[in-house]
């Protein structure tokens, strides 16, 4: 989500929506007070982001409204799969680089902003650590949402092109067969490690209730992977 009017009312009305709607969202903000205040006496909208622990909005602090530092954010990673990138050290198109102290990046930091700034001879890169307000990297949420989208997709495909998926050891074997092939994308993507190796379990037949049975739900599937990081 991109939003072209940031006041902090609306930013902070846009963060909640986002929150409960599994989107993105770099909320652009020229407020001074983001890099001029530190935490412990903010109270700006990157301070109440952080506050409210919103793990799918973050601010990104640029003094030119007008060149829209959050949208560039957006296109230069959107782009890359999910899963291969990183929200940090990249340099962003049309944004001008800005030169901030040692204090300013602190505080920026420790509020959880994105930054554009000069990483040397004029050279602009995104700064901060590249987290969401609540403090979680934000390429981590988007593999995540990636993930779990696409498995319901391929769950939801079996379902609609077999004619059946049998309740037997082979049919749970389908299923558990179908998290593997979707981890092993993961891997391929760079979201997810192979070392160590993801891990799948899924019940026997003969361990299942007769209530689930009857009613043609399988409990128990579960997968187990750490992020690559």
């Amino acid at each position: 989500l991109i939003t072209t009017m940031n006041s902090p009312a609306i930013i902070a009305a846009a963060a909640a929506w986002v929150e409960t709607n599994s989107k993105l969202y770099p909320a652009a903000s020229a407020d001074t007070a983001v890099p001029e205040v530190s935490l412990s006496l903010a109270t700006d909208v990157a301070a109440t982001l952080k506050a409210g622990g919103y793990r799918r909005s973050w601010v990104m602090s640029h003094p030119n409204a007008v060149e829209f530092a959050d949208a560039a954010e957006m296109g230069r990673f959107f782009p890359i799969s999910p899963g291969g990138e990183t929200w940090r050290m990249k340099p962003l198109a049309g944004i001008t680089t800005q030169l901030y102290s040692s204090n300013e990046i602190t505080n920026m930091k420790a509020k959880y902003s994105h930054f554009y700034y000069d990483f040397g001879g004029g050279f602009g890169v995104v700064g901060g650590d590249a987290k969401s307000a609540f403090g979680e990297y934000v390429d981590s949420v988007r593999f995540i949402d990636w993930y779990s989208s696409n498995l319901q997709g391929d769950l939801a495909d079996a379902a609609v092109s077999m004619n059946k998926i049998p309740y037997t050891n082979a049919g749970i074997d389908l299923i558990e067969g179908i998290v593997r092939k979707r981890n092993a994308a993961g891997i391929a993507a760079g979201g997810i490690s192979n070392n160590p190796a993801p891990i799948v379990t899924a019940p026997d037949v003969a361990n299942v209730t007769a209530a689930d049975k009857a009613n043609r739900e399988l409990e128990g599937v579960a997968t187990l992977w750490e992020l690559a990081g």
